[in-house]
């Protein structure tokens, strides 16, 4: 049995471990909540973008669109999203088998983008080169900064490098439950509502023009929309992840405490028989 020294000393470490885990459940629970109004606003806005999309699937522009049209795919481009720290439990090991499954059901010469260094190293363990990554990026998660890295993969398929994308990323259902996706945004598909109820609109200039200025917007507030459900996720598995480790440093303390205990009772007790036995 352990000293009631180093007993005590365990004890202290174990406090002071328990006090930081305790602030940064604190922290994530602030960001969890500021991340979770964000994101509110960004559906309801992504909402109104997917109308406007649908309402130009009539349209014979669209056959001709770089961003609707479809083609042989021969190669795909993935943007993974990932946390830059750990300490999230195991937000970022399910994301990552997700979409290494994913990529093992379409093996067309993925090209990775990354956006958060733990899905960056992921893949160098792993042999797969990160074409680009936006690490420095994730921790603001401005609309500006959605708006670079949508400019970006944009131009990976109207260059032709790639005939598809697909983002990965934790969507956000509750504080308890954060599912890994894996959700194709180009090219678009313009049918994806469902909705057989809108009817042909008319677009001045033209719908060319329109869809050249539309589109754009429409993928930028998507990749700012993914962003944010990961950045929720992300706070919230933290803010288990703290709660957690909290609740394990009690239940340490209070064995710790009952140990320490148990070797002071049987020290008083020694001290006590040894007193009794110098009496007789």
């Amino acid at each position: 049995m352990p000293s009631q020294k180093v007993i005590k000393r365990r004890l202290a470490s174990v406090r002071t471990t328990r006090k930081i885990m305790r602030a940064m459940n604190m922290v994530a629970a602030s960001k969890l909540q500021n991340s979770k109004n964000r994101l509110e606003y960004a559906r309801s806005f992504l909402n109104v973008c997917e109308e406007m999309v649908t309402g130009v699937r009539f349209s014979a522009a669209l056959k001709d669109n770089p961003y609707f049209a479809t083609r042989n795919t021969n190669a795909s481009a993935y943007f993974v999203i990932s946390s830059n720290r750990g300490m999230c439990g195991s937000f970022n090991s399910n994301l990552l088998d997700c979409v290494s499954q994913h990529m093992g059901e379409n093996p067309k010469n993925p090209v990775i983008v990354t956006l958060g260094s733990k899905a960056s190293e992921y893949f160098y363990r792993n042999g797969k080169s990160v074409y680009y990554k936006f690490d420095e990026l994730l921790e603001t998660a401005f609309y500006e900064d959605a708006v670079q890295i949508s400019h970006y993969v944009r131009n990976l398929v109207t260059s032709g490098m790639v005939d598809e994308v697909f983002v990965v990323y934790t969507k956000f259902e509750s504080a308890f439950v954060h599912t890994p996706t894996v959700m194709k945004i180009m090219p678009i598909d313009s049918n994806h509502n469902g909705n057989d109820d809108i009817m042909p609109m008319e677009y001045d200039p033209d719908v060319s023009t329109f869809l050249d200025h539309a589109i754009p917007a429409y993928l930028n507030t998507l990749v700012y929309l993914v962003m944010l459900e990961s950045n929720a996720s992300e706070n919230a598995a933290r803010m288990l992840n703290m709660d957690s480790a909290v609740n394990n440093a009690s239940d340490i303390i209070d064995k710790l405490t009952r140990a320490s205990n148990r070797i002071r009772q049987s020290a008083i007790t020694q001290e006590i028989s040894e007193i009794i036995s110098g009496w007789q």
